[in-house]
């Protein structure tokens, strides 16, 4: 790899949200790696009708499938699972974990159901695994931790929704 391992994955999102990531909002990066660290990569969320606001849906345990369904066009997909993404996920270490069904999140402050969202994926060495074996994995898929905050849109609280370790 040509840029450092940080440069990469800061310009590389996950296949989880891939085609619809975009530069995240500044105060929901702020959030995350403040809280996270610097070796997290963050990326704001688009919809393919190009909307920015989405509500959410998370397991109450939080081991389980992250749901966003945009505002606009009501299309729902999920963004972490945790049977086939991160390090656990695509290295099938989850394949037999049960998992809890996703239940819709609310603004802490006024309970608004709607967010502009950033996903925050963590790296703290997990792709040393692509030195020792030939697998067909991109680097930016072996994120350790997985996190996702969100900005109300009613009242412009920044939260975090969702927040899993993943290796």
């Amino acid at each position: 790899m040509a840029e450092s391992e940080a440069e990469y994955m800061q310009k590389h999102p996950p296949s989880c949200v891939g085609a619809d990531a975009a530069p995240a909002p500044v105060e929901l990066r702020d959030l995350i790696q403040g809280k996270y660290g610097s070796n997290t990569s963050v990326f704001g969320l688009l919809c393919s009708c190009g909307e920015n606001q989405f509500a959410v849906s998370v397991p109450d345990d939080g081991l389980g499938p992250v749901v966003v369904k945009c505002a606009r066009c009501a299309l729902q997909r999920t963004v972490f699972d945790p049977q086939k993404h991160g390090y656990d996920g695509v290295l099938g270490h989850n394949e037999e974990t049960e998992v809890s069904p996703p239940s819709p999140r609310s603004c802490p402050k006024c309970r608004t159901s709607t967010f502009g969202l950033a996903t925050g994926f963590q790296y703290s060495g997990e792709t040393d695994i692509l030195e020792e074996d030939d697998l067909a994995i991109k680097p930016e898929d072996l994120f350790g931790w997985f996190v996702l905050a969100g900005r109300c849109t009613s009242c412009g609280e920044s939260s975090v929704l969702a927040d899993v370790e993943c290796a």
